[in-house]
């Protein structure tokens, strides 16, 4: 893969502790009813104590899972944070 940068790479290690701690079947993928626990826990890494509501879901879900499949793969999953990073005006590469 290309370079990342230093916070980029440490989001990524995040993610990557998430998804295996959420992906309970070890299937290869998250379903919606894994995603409220991977978005309170990402807003827990921030010191935030949130509860996602079924929008919050719903568009999460459509925000990251690119093809429609129902499902997050963890490449799907580490572009969302990457994107959010670049978003936030962080350089990934």
């Amino acid at each position: 893969g290309k370079n990342l940068t230093l916070i980029a790479r440490k989001r990524i290690d995040v993610a990557r502790r998430l998804f295996k701690m959420f992906d309970k079947d070890e299937n290869g993928y998250l379903t919606e009813g894994e995603i409220p626990l991977i978005i309170q826990e990402t807003y827990r890494e921030m010191g935030q104590n949130y509860q996602p509501s079924r929008e919050d879901v719903r568009s999460y879900m459509k925000m990251v899972d690119t093809d429609g499949d129902g499902k997050i793969t963890l490449t799907e999953f580490e572009e969302i944070i990457l994107r959010s990073l670049k978003n936030a005006g962080f350089e990934v590469y």
